[in-house]
């Protein structure tokens, strides 16, 4: 059941004699998405840790491989929270699978 609105990003850093000097976000997606809060026991295990804050699942056509930064609008609550990315796969129904690590 989708539950929630995402923005993905993909971030491309650019750097000045070997530090940072500026972040561009490209968006790769907007819509519809169902997030899920972690399930079984390493997911449990990776989120008290603070590697892994949940699971989401988007359908779309837009190759997302590249994505580093999600922002999850709940969509009982309202409110947005922007996460890094630490994994994308793609599924066998065609859509997306996005694990999201710590909160910007």
């Amino acid at each position: 059941m989708l539950n929630c609105t995402v923005k993905l990003y993909s971030t491309q850093e650019t750097l000045t004699a070997g530090h940072r000097s500026s972040e561009t976000h490209t968006l790769l997606y907007e819509g519809p998405a169902r997030f899920s809060a972690p399930k079984t026991s390493w997911q449990q295990v990776a989120a008290l840790e603070g590697a892994l804050s949940g699971s989401l699942q988007v359908t779309t056509g837009t190759v997302l491989q590249a994505t580093t930064r999600a922002e999850v609008t709940d969509w009982k609550t309202g409110t947005t929270t922007t996460y890094e990315v630490s994994n994308v796969g793609h599924a066998p129904d065609g859509g997306w699978g996005i694990n999201l690590g710590a909160r910007v």
